[in-house]
């Protein structure tokens, strides 16, 4: 007979390996009588049409098939051998150990048994083993396959989904607990006794699941038998399955208690809708815990990798993948549930988000030596290097305290614009501000000036310290040089800056800088290369070297000769022409194993900066792989250190750098996100957000959102907006106010925004012709950035030389002669790589090609003359 695969028969029928086989033993009394037990496996064989079940694929459709008769040997071994599901029986039976008190074995593979199953075919084997009778079969499981799946259609699928809907509307697609890679699924156990009963069990496991993942919104799978008929109870076959628990951890562990009691009866009252069934119809993702009070293996329940089991005495059975999680982390965590639940046992209205987690013995608190950055600065003998020449740190300083005297006598208010590239002028306007007893408030030079009179309006600044290209601005006093004698410092400003409205103190600045001093093997005798082009990353490069003695070279990264030490972010360093051997100490921020792997040779020492990406601070740093802990900690909302494996924010002394992360158990550091939306785009960090904003601004865009996404192992801008305005046209308002780094590289016009948006088109090119037109635009644009299908050519670069260059590149290539006014009209591959393979002729026209820059020129004025004359024709503005 042929009956289709039930719903949990659908789940594992394409698992193999050992993960796909369950397995239980029974110790028997005495010797056993091998004829009786032949029998008795005979007999099962024949009641359960399991034992019998096979499963083979017709038209790529699975079915089973379950024939009239099985053979299921009794073997004197367990085999490890994989079950071939085309060939019957997907059972083993064993009789293993000592003739006087041997164990009956039977394993099967997960299609035709559960955990549950084999337990009740154990049961039935010694049962007619020692000649008692079993009761009657209401059904083969495979008429409880069609029965089921024909039950579960039409209004009673409706029926059953309805209370889910409701429940499961938004739900979390996953927890960020620390997981490795999967590899080959092998299960681990911690064990622990803790006050309470199961349902404060289930509360305290959501409360450190909520904790450790830094995620107050919970989806936990609790097991279901699967077995929802009374007939169904003696069957053999796969049923056992979960339900999803949302849980939300707020308010008190009373409350919260109460709530999970509430919440799993009635999530386990609702058990007929298969899991895989549900997931489907809602397109909600499989949870990755679950909690049990069965005291069966989790194993049996394949659909959760990280399970808590409460038993009634008091003892909690952590199981785990192995395979993903590490068992000091599974430790830790079970430490953590049994904090929670003694502290709650006695201070049970304590919020949530107070209760302990962890020993104290396992906080990670910062230990920071003291600096005067100030005093450092100033019996510095190093020197700035960048294109105006090599000037030594006395007359930076002499610079900067004349400069404060400027600043003093404009006024007494606390802030100052910075607006000055990297070099020794911006050193000499911060410190000079600094000493003037004012607070900096960084600008972008790259911002155009009519974003630039935005900011400083925006920050209220009165006075800006800045280049003669940025001037005017707005209504701002502006300070480009300064002459006279210097001042004495004035005490500070607790703030020493501000950069995207964030305030950074001086107490920070000092700490950092403190730390990395303390720790890095940079002095005297290194010349430091300053290769960010962000305003703060370029202060912090400039105070870094200075503060240990070293001299600082101001570069593009182009020529490195001489530079001992160099730091940039990974997209720089993946980006800069050579890197010299003498380049020995290598700092990076965002590092990968990957680009470690290029950058630690033989020699250097690779060092992997943490920190703010707001504002250049560098809290946590270690040599590769290794991580320091002493500059900063990870704290959470209560600005409590959290125990290893679980999410904080850094911070480093008082400062929180907004940087989500987590200790791994190597000792490195696991940057995981931020407390705010901004992305890093090119090494440099960008508020999405706030494009957005500009974007709504432009009068036919009704709405608009901005998001990083993944693009050539990068992350770029992608702007979705609701408006009918082009790309090009969108972009040009962009670039009126915001640097080019912000400017998105792709905007999708839809009719609507809503909380799915589609996955971005980055216009590979997808047939050789796309291939070779990409590669002749890239070589007369003269760029080894990839050249996307729907990327605007015009908005490239191109210009008129060059379209007549490609016209008559295509003409050699590919014998079709692009008329000039298709180019201008269609400025994209997509469209020219259409018209090129429509009319694709074998023979190309030569004369094009052979012509010179002169005669193109002229050529082109001739085409669009003709153009223009034929638009007058027809009464058209040219």
């Amino acid at each position: 007979m042929r009956y289709p695969l039930s719903f949990a028969q659908l789940r594992y029928w394409s698992l193999d390996g050992p993960a796909a086989v369950l397995r239980r033993a029974r110790r028997l009394d005495g010797p056993v009588d091998p004829d009786a037990l032949r029998r008795a496996v005979d007999a099962a064989v024949v009641r359960h049409a399991a034992l019998r079940t096979s499963v083979v694929t017709v038209d790529g459709e699975p079915e089973q098939v379950v024939a009239d008769t099985a053979e299921l040997p009794v073997a004197h071994e367990e085999s490890a051998e994989p079950f071939d599901l085309a060939t019957p029986p997907l059972a083993r039976v064993a009789l293993v150990g000592p003739p006087e008190q041997p164990s009956l074995v039977v394993s099967a593979h997960r299609v035709v048994a559960d955990g549950p199953a084999l337990d009740l075919l154990l049961d039935e084997l010694c049962t007619a083993y020692g000649g008692g009778e079993l009761p009657e079969l209401w059904m083969d499981y495979g008429d409880y396959a069609v029965w089921h799946r024909e039950r579960l259609a039409g209004e009673e699928l409706e029926r059953q989904l309805a209370p889910w809907r409701e429940t499961l509307r938004d739900a979390p697609a996953g927890l960020p607990l620390p997981a490795d890679p999967p590899s080959t699924p092998s299960w681990g156990e911690v064990t622990a006794e803790a006050p309470g009963d199961q349902a404060a069990a289930l509360a305290a496991y959501a409360v450190v699941l909520s904790r450790y993942a830094r995620q107050r919104d919970l989806v936990i799978a609790l097991p279901v038998s699967g077995r929802v008929r009374a007939e169904l109870e003696r069957i053999v076959g796969p049923f056992a399955d979960v339900v999803p628990l949302r849980v939300s951890v707020t308010g008190t562990f009373a409350e919260l208690h109460a709530r999970v009691r509430g919440s799993a009866a009635e999530a386990l009252s609702h058990d007929e809708l298969p899991f895989d069934k549900l997931a489907a119809e809602l397109g909600v993702a499989r949870p990755v815990v679950g909690f049990s009070t069965t005291g069966q293996a989790w194993a049996d329940f394949p659909l959760a990798d990280f399970q808590l089991d409460a038993g009634e005495n008091g003892t909690l059975r952590l199981a785990y993948r192995a395979d993903v999680y590490a068992t000091p982390f599974a430790e830790r965590f079970l430490r953590s549930v049994v904090a929670v639940l003694e502290h709650a046992g006695q201070h049970p209205d304590t919020p949530v988000a107070d209760l302990p987690l962890q020993p104290g013995q396992e906080a990670v608190a910062p230990t920071v030596p003291d600096l005067d950055v100030v005093r450092a600065l100033r019996e510095s003998a190093a020197s700035v290097t960048d294109s105006t020449g090599t000037v030594p740190m006395p007359e930076v300083c002499r610079r900067a305290a004349v400069l404060a005297r400027v600043i003093a006598e404009q006024g007494t208010d606390h802030h100052v614009g910075v607006c000055v590239r990297r070099g020794v002028g911006l050193l000499v306007a911060v410190l000079g501000t600094w000493w003037a007893g004012r607070t900096a408030v960084l600008l972008d030079p790259d911002l155009p000036l009519p974003g630039l009179e935005k900011s400083v309006r925006k920050s209220g600044l009165k006075l800006v310290v800045t280049e003669e290209e940025h001037v005017p601005i707005g209504d701002a006093t502006v300070i480009t040089s300064a002459e006279g004698e210097p001042i004495d410092a004035a005490e500070p400003n607790p703030v020493a800056y501000v950069v995207d409205g964030r305030d950074v103190t001086h107490r920070a600045v000092a700490d950092v800088l403190a730390v990395l001093r303390r720790d890095l093997p940079l002095g005297p005798g290194d010349r430091f290369a300053a290769v960010g082009a962000a305003v703060d990353v370029a202060l912090m490069e400039l105070l870094l070297p200075l503060v240990c003695g070293a001299d600082v070279v101001v570069t593009d990264g182009r020529n490195l000769d001489g530079i001992t030490a160099l730091h940039a972010s990974a997209y720089t360093w993946r980006h800069l022409p050579t890197v010299p051997d003498s380049v020995r100490l290598r700092l990076c921020t965002g590092l990968t194993p990957e680009l470690a792997e290029a950058l630690d040779t033989p020699g250097t020492e690779l060092w992997h900066l943490h920190g703010d990406a707001e504002s250049a601070l560098w809290p946590v740093a270690g040599r590769w792989p290794a991580t320091n802990r002493s500059g900063a900690g990870i704290l959470d909302e209560r600005g409590v250190p959290v125990p290893i494996g679980a999410i904080g924010e850094v911070h480093v002394g008082e400062h929180a750098t907004g940087d989500l992360a987590r200790w791994r158990e190597d000792g490195r550091l696991d940057l995981v996100g931020r407390t705010d939306a901004k992305v890093e785009v090119r090494g440099r960090w960008v508020d999405p957000g706030g494009i957005a904003a500009e974007l709504r601004t432009h009068r036919a865009v009704r709405d608009a959102v901005v998001i990083g996404a993944p693009k050539d192992g990068e992350t770029a801008l992608v702007a979705y907006v609701v408006s009918d305005e082009s790309g090009e046209g969108l972009r040009r308002h962009l670039r009126a106010t915001l640097p080019e780094r912000m400017v998105p590289e792709l905007f999708v016009a839809l009719d609507e925004l809503s909380d799915t948006l589609p996955e971005p088109d980055w216009g590979q090119p997808r047939d050789d012709v796309e291939r070779t037109m990409a590669r002749i635009w890239a070589d007369l644009l003269r760029t080894t950035d990839r050249i996307a299908v729907h990327d605007n050519l015009f908005g490239r670069g191109a210009g008129s030389l060059t379209v007549m260059r490609f016209a008559a590149k295509v003409a050699e290539a590919y014998g079709v002669n692009l008329p000039l006014h298709r180019i201008f009209a269609t400025p994209t591959i997509a469209a020219l790589a259409a018209i090129v393979t429509a009319e694709r002729q074998p023979e190309p026209d030569d004369g094009l090609a052979e012509l010179s820059d002169t005669e193109l020129d002229d050529l082109l004025r001739s085409v669009l003359a003709a153009r223009d004359r034929r638009r007058t024709a027809r009464g058209e503005a040219t």
